[in-house]
């Protein structure tokens, strides 16, 4: 496995399908992508990006990340909060996504707020993670 991080048109469409966005490849975005022999297993995808300030974190992987998972959980926020030199990451999820919750949990994240009605009709879960409390750098 390895961590692509060509901004290819492809790889954002792709992401794009994948977490129901529209994201592309313009200033402050990113996209890093995780290769398998089988093709992608992940994407992070970075937006509402403010170097030395702040990057928006959406996420999708399979469960086929294996060992290859920790150096691409590595590479993303090496890229936030040292490359960026960002304080600060945001994740929203769904309230109804309990998975992904326990997941950015266990990355280390801190839940802080509900979103009313931010996925239209769901609420949203705001979490957050603050470069000194990064425990994969």
């Amino acid at each position: 496995m390895h961590v692509d991080a060509t901004q290819s048109p492809a790889l954002f469409r792709l992401a794009s399908e994948r977490l129901g966005g529209h994201y592309t490849n313009d200033w402050g975005h990113k996209v890093l992508t995780l290769i398998g022999a089988r093709g992608i297993v992940a994407q992070a995808v970075f937006t509402g990006t403010s170097p030395g300030i702040k990057f928006e974190l959406t996420m999708w992987a399979t469960r086929a990340m294996g060992l290859g998972g920790r150096q691409f959980i590595r590479s993303i926020f090496d890229v936030g909060f040292r490359q960026w030199q960002c304080e600060r990451a945001t994740a929203i999820t769904r309230a109804s996504n309990a998975d992904a919750q326990r997941a950015l949990i266990k990355l280390g994240f801190t839940f802080e707020t509900d979103l009313g009605r931010w996925f239209g009709a769901e609420d949203g879960m705001c979490f957050r993670m603050y470069r000194e409390d990064c425990k994969w750098l």
